[in-house]
């Protein structure tokens, strides 16, 4: 006991010479502790977010979505109907999941908000994303200044989530933000986020990019994100990334979380990624997306060895050229530059190609037969929104497929089945043509297994199963086809 008050006195004598000798302060602290500091000549981004935030909206959207309402399956409701007479008119279990049909879909109300940024200040023109503005039937913009604005859509592009609106009936000036060239950002550039979180209104924060070219997160169909630190939240989506400049870098659009809450991952959409679709929009009201006919995988060391390419090179290894019009590439071909930027991710060269317009020219690096060669070739015409381009799936190979929107199930669909996707083109004396399968197919099971969408029925299809017993609707008939 009595060493334990020596030790205590002890650092207590030492701590207060530390603290109140200015010599010893001088030495031993890294700064003055007497100094006043001058908050003036503190850094800030006062200046910077003067010139931008002008140019940040919050978006408030009121719509209508179509949505299937649980259903105890169909044999169920009928043997308690029969028991217990639950689902006659006036039980009260009616309209209730123990009673009713597996097709209940439902037109439901919703109000949501988030951001947009303005980059035409002139035509009032805002880009933000489209899952903020999806399925609208009433969009008001609020301006920086409290101003409030009705809004339409211009257009929109689900498979990179970006959307275009247009402020109706404006009056006053707007200020648009100035656009940086995303091409030069690097990793450890600074960021300044700006959106409207959880409706609170215009909110400010800052970190830096932790990541270029993020694919494969399942956000989106051409994924090509910027990674940053900087908090981004629900609200957010649609509003700004900037640099330190205020010029626009990028759109936020999604966070990685485990639990809705931010921690510190998010990402945005580059910015010429959005002005590429931004043009498309205001040209042809939609994205005459470009598609270069490829099905392709990632260099590994296996294939460098057998198509004896050194481990060093990476790229895109063609496994089979599905564009009719590209005579150019070849399978076997490895695309190692395009546009002579390197890239070795066949999901960044879908993204990135995905975003040039159909008929754009591009150059591309490859290495044929071990030599190296810049070749030209002219970007084929994407297909529509809700379809697959590759026919290549495993086991159905020569089936183009279509995915069925809930609304179109509404309309179409709403008394035979609620789940499947469409047969939009079969290749003629290929494997899905040997099989059985025909146009306006809907495939609504692989091996017992339900299909929703084609991400369904590829993540089954890419296991390579031995056994494919596919459950095929034709017409209002039900049948299996086996291969």
């Amino acid at each position: 006991m009595k060493k334990l008050k020596i030790i205590f006195y002890l650092f207590f004598f030492i701590s207060n010479i530390i603290f109140t000798s200015p010599n010893v302060h001088a030495k031993l602290l890294p700064f003055n502790l007497t100094k006043k500091w001058n908050s003036n000549k503190l850094p800030s981004l006062s200046i910077i977010l003067s010139k931008v935030t002008p140019s940040v909206v919050n978006i408030n959207v009121q719509g209508s979505t179509y949505v299937s309402q649980f259903r105890l399956p169909q044999k169920i409701q009928e043997y308690l109907n029969e028991k217990f007479s639950l689902c006659k008119e006036g039980s009260p279990y009616k309209n209730t999941p123990i009673c009713g049909d597996n097709d209940n879909i439902l037109q439901q109300k919703f109000h949501s908000i988030g951001s947009g940024v303005i980059i035409n200040s002139k035509k009032g023109l805002i880009i933000t994303n489209n899952h903020v503005i999806n399925n609208a039937d009433y969009i008001s913009v609020e301006l920086n200044n409290g101003k409030i604005y009705e809004a339409k859509i211009l257009g929109q592009d689900p498979k990179t989530d970006l959307a275009l609106i247009q402020i109706k009936d404006r009056t006053g000036n707007l200020k648009s933000v100035k656009i940086a060239n995303s091409d030069t950002l690097k990793v450890g550039d600074y960021t300044i986020a700006i959106g409207n979180p959880y409706g609170l209104g215009e909110s400010v924060t800052s970190g830096i990019i932790s990541g270029l070219g993020r694919t494969g997160l399942n956000i989106e169909n051409f994924e090509n994100f910027i990674q940053t630190d900087a908090a981004i939240n629900k609200g957010n989506s649609g509003g700004a990334l900037v640099n330190l400049n205020g010029d626009l870098i990028g759109i936020n659009t999604a966070i990685l979380t485990p639990n809705e809450g931010n921690i510190g991952i998010g990402f945005a959409i580059p910015s010429n990624t959005v002005m590429n679709l931004v043009n498309q929009f205001i040209k042809f009201g939609k994205i005459e997306r470009g598609f270069l006919g490829i099905y392709g995988v990632e260099l590994d060391p296996q294939i460098a060895k057998v198509m004896k390419v050194p481990n060093i090179f990476k790229g895109i290894f063609i496994r089979e050229v599905i564009s009719s019009k590209n005579n150019i590439l070849k399978p076997g071909d490895i695309i190692i530059t395009l546009n002579n930027k390197k890239i070795d991710s066949y999901a960044l060269l879908k993204a990135k190609i995905s975003t040039l317009m159909r008929g754009s020219i591009i150059k591309l690096g490859i290495i044929r037969n071990g030599t190296f060669k810049i070749i030209e070739t002219q970007l084929d015409n994407f297909c529509d929104d809700e379809s697959s381009n590759e026919n290549s799936i495993y086991g159905i190979e020569g089936a183009y497929l279509e995915n069925i929107s809930l609304k179109k199930r509404f309309f179409i669909f709403n008394k035979v089945k609620k789940n499947g996707v469409k047969v939009i083109k079969v290749i003629p004396n290929s494997p899905a043509s040997i099989i059985g399968l025909k146009k306006d197919d809907i495939i609504i099971g692989i091996n017992q297994n339900n299909i929703y969408n084609i991400k369904d029925l590829k993540k089954i299809l890419d296991t390579q199963p031995s056994l494919i017993l596919l459950n095929i609707l034709r017409g209002n008939k039900e049948l299996y086809l086996l291969n």
